[in-house]
């Protein structure tokens, strides 16, 4: 099931490598022409606070924290109920 989730409410994994961050422009270019695409949800564990930890989908949580920081209004019309998510359970 996928749920919408507020950006604020998502967060990258400690240890995350930021040389894989790379190509974050053509990402921004890419929403600005096409939009979000919600058939590809980002994959995210909700921790004990109720936030939530990314599991797969951290260069879109990047460039989407880009948007939200540097162009509002088209952050706001490219995802204006949250991020579609995938809610996985992780087990020890």
């Amino acid at each position: 099931m996928i749920e919408n989730i507020l950006l604020d409410r998502l967060y990258l994994p400690s240890g995350f490598c930021w040389s894989r961050a790379k190509g974050l422009y053509m990402l921004v270019q890419s929403l600005r022409r096409n939009g979000y695409r919600a058939d590809e949800p980002l994959t995210v564990s909700r921790l004990t606070d109720g936030t939530f930890i990314i599991l797969d989908g951290c260069r879109r949580v990047l460039t989407l924290q880009w948007l939200r920081d540097n162009n509002w209004p088209l952050f706001k019309r490219i995802l204006p109920g949250g991020v579609p998510c995938i809610v996985k359970t992780l087990t020890q």
